[in-house]
């Protein structure tokens, strides 16, 4: 089982950065390390929007999926 989990994130992270380089032969702007905190900041006037419309729980799983 072990084996398998390591393959499979091995496999991941490979395809991720393929994706990510044919993004950026095809012209497209990537940005593989974004700033978190500067990106929620301009969230927050849709944060309360999204209060609104969506369950609570939802939104807190959504802040807890591991980075």
């Amino acid at each position: 089982l072990h084996s398998r989990r390591k393959a499979m994130r091995s496999r991941s992270a490979a395809d991720r950065e393929a994706g990510i380089a044919l993004a950026r032969q095809r012209g497209m702007v990537v940005e593989t390390d974004p700033d978190r905190a500067a990106f929620r900041a301009a969230l927050r006037a849709a944060t309360a929007d999204f209060a609104r419309r969506f369950d609570p729980a939802e939104l807190d799983a959504i802040s807890r999926y591991p980075r």
